[in-house]
């Protein structure tokens, strides 16, 4: 592992000590450079910090996420697809 990445570790480290999103303390994960945590059910609709509830996410791919869907769950990403998809077919059907 790189300097670069060492320095990135701990400041993230530091940052996560102030931050108030903090795993329970049985889940322990291997820090990775780039990685963030993703709950599957969002914390703000009751979601916990456990293991079945946490991806691990890339950080640029996280941010794109949120980006996109912002606090939506996979069920209602694959919901919103999924309609979108039968509009498309829909509307090409019609042409």
């Amino acid at each position: 592992m790189g300097k670069y990445c060492k320095q990135k570790r701990k400041k993230r480290r530091a940052k996560k000590r102030q931050s108030t999103c903090k795993p329970t303390k049985k889940i322990k994960f291997k820090r990775r450079c780039r990685r963030n945590r993703h709950h599957i059910k969002p914390k703000s609709r009751g979601g916990k910090a456990t293991m079945q509830n946490l991806l691990l996410f890339d950080v640029a791919k996280h941010q794109e996420w949120h980006v996109m869907f912002g606090l939506m769950t996979i069920d209602e990403v694959i919901e919103l697809l999924t309609r979108v998809s039968r509009a498309k077919r829909h509307q090409t059907k019609g042409d």
